[in-house]
């Protein structure tokens, strides 16, 4: 498949447009509002994933869902609206020769949805068992947020609370949704077959160029300590979420380190704690939270008679790996291949390749360049890693576990055991 260049225009607004033309069989707009739950004070809490909803809403005829659904599947597409601490995502795929038609349709669900009070009161009910089924499915990763996020922005559940999803009205709903709709903080990813990029741009401009700038700023509120355990009894195992709370810039260069450093030390974790002693199924360090709200995380779980044993070897692999083992050029070369590959297959992918970069124009206000991805990862040394280890690795740790009751602390555990 042969690619052109990712190309950067403006709408009048100055609203971001980022064309990638290139030889998929379909073509894909997504339009990023950059709003998210992480912009919601306390009595708001789901306000913008309620607003989502109302977004899917068809703003004529038959306004519902289905009504729009039909008008995007008559023109050979699929819509999707989303939402997450960051932002509202609309997106669409469809058959090239509609793309610009796609845009009609869409556009006055963005620009003028309608807030009545009948859907609202419908949509309640809707969410209200959307949320109880997350509780369900989904209780883990919400006690992670709402206990290391604790007081910030990303404290609390995308989807809100019981007593906020009932509260909402057609007017608070509204009013916030106009007072956030900023043109500087949105973006337009369209990428597959573009016949026409004149027409598109003067189709966007129509559509969006008079979103207008209404000044606000995220709230970056600190995150503090935390240790709590969820006790459940009838559980086999102790799910284990090691956070640490550390001071990181999120520069892509330095994210580009994390992405290194993670990778390196989760193939330590994994050959210690699975392959040598059998101790867990999997391990995982990842990240957590978006932008300037962030914690660098090991994840895992273990059989409440090993958690001791298993957290004092995670503690000791950590500090060999500052001290008396660091990190080897054959590591740093095998994780610079995993990242290039992973991010190859997003390039790869019509829909991750959209993500990626509405993501990173929201995050960094530029276009995301594969190439000069690559070119940082060959110029990233075994000293850079280690530097970036040793602020990730000794800054404070957050605790969270979840299972039948803890017979040790593994906090104390893992300040024994980790000490350099």
């Amino acid at each position: 498949m042969m690619n052109k260049p990712i190309q950067l225009y403006h709408l009048s607004n100055e609203i971001p447009v980022i064309i990638c033309n290139n030889e998929f069989q379909t073509s894909k707009i997504l339009i990023s509002l950059g709003f998210g739950a992480r912009d919601e004070n306390l009595h708001e809490y789901g306000i913008t994933h309620f607003i989502e909803h109302l977004l899917c809403q068809s703003v004529d005829g038959d306004t519902s869902f289905e009504n729009l659904k039909k008008k995007i599947e008559i023109l050979g597409g699929n819509i999707n609206f989303y939402t997450n601490y960051s932002k509202i995502g609309c997106s669409v795929n469809v058959i090239p020769e509609h793309l610009i038609n796609i845009i009609k349709v869409i556009a006055p669900q963005i620009t003028t949805p309608i807030f009545d009070n009948k859907k609202i009161e419908r949509e309640k009910n809707i969410i209200l068992s959307e949320y109880k089924r997350s509780v369900d499915n989904n209780s883990w990763s919400m006690l992670k947020f709402e206990n290391l996020f604790h007081g910030t922005g990303l404290g609390h559940s995308v989807l809100g609370t019981i007593e906020t999803i009932k509260s909402f009205t057609a007017t608070q709903l509204s009013n916030y949704y106009f007072s956030h709709l900023t043109c500087d903080k949105c973006n337009i990813v369209v990428a597959g077959q573009i016949a026409d990029t004149n027409q598109l741009l003067s189709t966007l401009e129509s559509a969006f160029g008079r979103i207008p700038h209404i000044p606000y700023e995220h709230s970056i509120l600190p995150i503090q300590q935390t240790v709590m355990h969820d006790l459940k009894p009838d559980a086999q195992n102790i799910k284990l979420a090691l956070a640490f709370v550390a001071k990181i810039s999120d520069d892509p260069r330095t994210q580009i380190l994390v992405s290194v450093f993670r990778k390196i030390l989760q193939d330590r974790l994994m050959s210690v704690l699975r392959y040598e002693k059998g101790l867990a199924y999997f391990i995982q360090c990842y990240t957590m939270g978006v932008m300037d709200t962030k914690l660098y995380a090991i994840g895992t779980e273990f059989s409440p008679q090993n958690i001791e044993h298993a957290v004092g070897i995670i503690a000791t692999v950590c500090k060999d790996l500052l001290t008396t083992k660091p990190i080897t050029a054959q590591e740093l070369y095998i994780a610079r291949n995993v990242i290039k590959f992973n991010n190859a297959q997003i390039i790869d992918s019509l829909d991750k390749s959209c993500d990626l970069q509405a993501q990173h124009m929201l995050y960094y206000n530029k276009i995301y360049d594969v190439g000069a991805t690559n070119q940082i990862l060959e110029q990233i040394k075994t000293s850079d890693v280690m530097t970036l280890g040793q602020t990730l690795l000794c800054a404070p740790v957050s605790v969270v576990t979840q299972g039948p009751a803890l017979e040790c602390d593994v906090k104390d555990i893992w300040y024994k055991h980790f000490v350099v």
